[in-house]
């Protein structure tokens, strides 16, 4: 092999094993969760109209006779935040099999006067619902819809309304003395962007290359043993 294929060959291999190194590498998205607590919560009954249950360290949520919640959370901090889903965590004392529906609240309340005959109006056209077995302590609800429609300027807000299909629950509430069952949402945010990398050599790369320079090494040494026995000394 003469110099000037040699030496074409070892600049294409040099290439290629650089190339796959550095271009394969990717930094994989990761998410962090982020947490908000209410900052108002209350009950309302219909059977007692006029009845103000907001200092309750409970809400409960019944389909008949009618129970109602509301919570309120400060989302003001996520409408520039680049976020990709959001969870309602509620922690459940008594509870049957039920399926909870979630809506916005349209309008301001206030949980030491809100009752029955005062209730907020809500926007019935939004909805998330999330089905609970009687066997859960912690419930999940997806608001994910809600949370960006207000953040992305479509609607308003003022909490969130929750009522149930049929049977029921109760939930601690932010007076509960025990601050880790509070109601709660999670928010999912991005911590790293997905997307190339700085150019990097790292795992399966770094065998990559090392394969290549292999080769480099390989190619030179068998051309040096070629030129010995053609020129010995």
């Amino acid at each position: 092999m003469n110099k000037r294929k040699l030496g074409f060959l070892l600049l294409v291999l040099l290439i290629i094993s650089l190339n796959l190194a550095t271009g394969i590498t990717q930094v994989k998205a990761t998410t962090k969760i982020e947490e908000i607590k209410a900052t108002g919560d209350a009950r309302i009954m219909e059977d007692y109209p006029n009845t103000n249950y907001g200092a309750d360290q409970a809400i409960k949520l019944w389909y008949s006779p009618k129970e109602e919640g509301y919570l309120f959370f400060d989302l003001y901090s996520l409408i520039e935040k680049n976020y990709t889903s959001v969870m309602l965590r509620i922690h459940i004392g008594m509870s049957t099999s039920t399926t909870i529906q979630v809506f916005p609240v349209i309008d301001l309340w206030d949980e030491d006067i809100i009752e029955w005959s005062n209730a907020p109006d809500v926007n019935m056209s939004i909805m998330c619902s999330q089905y609970i077995p009687v066997t859960t302590r912690i419930g999940y609800i997806n608001v994910t819809s809600i949370v960006s429609n207000f953040t992305s300027g479509f609607t308003r807000y003022f909490g969130f309304y929750l009522k149930p299909v049929i049977n029921g629950l109760d939930f601690y509430s932010k007076e509960s003395p025990d601050e880790e069952k509070h109601p709660t949402l999670e928010i999912t945010v991005p911590s790293q962007p997905a997307g190339p990398s700085q150019p990097s050599i790292a795992g399966f790369e770094v065998t990559i290359a090392i394969f290549g320079m292999l080769g480099v090494i390989f190619i030179l040494v068998i051309n040096k043993r070629k030129i010995t026995k053609k020129n010995p000394r």
